[in-house]
């Protein structure tokens, strides 16, 4: 996991150089999941309860169901994001076709980037307008994702849009859509 926060912090405030080191760790996605992802999404969920320390009106049941909309979201996110990548990408690849695994491995961090925002949202006692601008930091690291995933340049804008639409506006819309259940 620890190598895993390290290429989200280098994807974070160097994605050119974030991505090179993604591509030359060589991670399997699935290792990826496993040892990175998915422990990044346990911590995300186990920050939904730090408003109880707050005590704003927090009660620990609201909490328990942000968690497990959160995780749920996440992840199913994580699968969609993937999908909707798959499926687009096709005519916006140099080469014959579309590497799955390094997709898998582009949504698999621009989602951490995702759960590092609201676990910074979640860890600060006030709600700060601002904070709901941080996804937008994610379209810079997609932008620069596009060399990982062999983007031709006449297609880097397209890319970039379905890019963001599947890893960022997809688990916002799924984790808002989730909470007006909760």
């Amino acid at each position: 996991m620890l190598e895993y926060l390290k290429h989200l912090m280098q994807l974070l405030f160097v994605p050119g150089m974030g991505w090179e080191a993604v591509e030359n760790s060589g991670t399997q996605p699935r290792e990826l999941d496993r040892r990175g992802f998915y422990p990044w999404l346990a911590v995300t969920c186990l920050s939904q309860f730090v408003p109880l320390c707050y005590g704003h009106g927090a009660t620990f049941i609201l909490m328990l169901e942000r968690a497990i909309v959160v995780a749920g979201a996440m992840f199913a996110s994580l699968f969609l994001a993937k999908l909707i990548l798959d499926l687009t990408l096709s005519d916006h690849i140099e080469g014959a076709s579309v590497n799955t695994s390094r997709v898998a491995v582009f949504c698999s961090y621009i989602l951490g980037l995702d759960c590092l925002f609201r676990i910074i949202e979640n860890l600060l006692p006030a709600s700060l307008t601002f904070l709901l601008f941080l996804p937008l930091l994610c379209i810079s690291v997609v932008f620069q994702g596009a060399s990982y995933l062999g983007v031709r340049d006449s297609s880097l804008l397209t890319f970039t849009v379905l890019g963001t639409v599947a890893t960022v506006i997809v688990p916002i819309g799924l984790t808002s859509l989730l909470l007006l259940f909760v």
